[in-house]
């Protein structure tokens, strides 16, 4: 009996001190989620507009990809594509740290729930200097992966729905802008 009782209570002591929060944020506010949210919408916004123009270009009778401008449209297009995916992990990197769930909380190290080589930070870090080193990166692909490493963790919080359908209608854009080099 005593030592299920002593069992219980380590058991116990190991959950919550895997599972407290850090109270420091690292001086990640609102605000800095607010200027995050602003690059990503002009960053949607350029990807869009470059699309729309490369758009109108392959209905232009003669027009193809291989075109200097549709070139330089596509290079425009994939940079503000790029900056989106960039800003979306800074973006849930910095939910992660308001939430407390940061290197001294939930996410960090092999202490804490999610920490680790198997944890969400690494993943999200992983998947991002992967992209880093891919020449025809897929942003669809790797954003899709890090919002759904997002919505299965709900002690962050959730996003936005104005940041989900930002994604949403960004990755909208990434599919059309996949159906014009088919």
């Amino acid at each position: 009996m005593r030592k299920i009782a002593i069992v219980t209570i380590g058991i116990a002591m190991i959950l919550v001190s895997g599972c407290r929060k850090n109270n420091s944020t690292s001086g990640i506010t609102s605000e800095t989620l607010k200027t995050t949210e602003a690059f990503m919408n002009q960053d949607y916004s350029q990807a869009q507009q470059y699309e729309k123009v490369l758009k109108d270009r392959h209905t232009t009778t003669g027009m193809t990809m291989t075109d200097t401008t549709c070139k330089r449209y596509d290079s425009m297009y994939h940079m503000q594509d790029t900056s989106f995916s960039m800003h979306l992990h800074q973006y849930c990197l910095e939910m992660m740290k308001m939430s407390g769930m940061d290197s001294n909380g939930m996410m960090g190290g092999s202490g804490g729930m999610m920490g680790g080589s198997g944890g969400m930070m690494c993943n999200m870090d992983s998947m991002m200097m992967a992209m880093n080193g891919m020449m025809n990166m897929n942003t669809f692909k790797m954003d899709s992966m890090m919002m759904v490493h997002m919505t299965n963790c709900p002690a962050m919080g959730s996003m936005p729905n104005t940041m989900q359908n930002l994604v949403n209608n960004m990755q909208a854009v990434r599919k059309e802008h996949m159906s014009l080099h088919k």
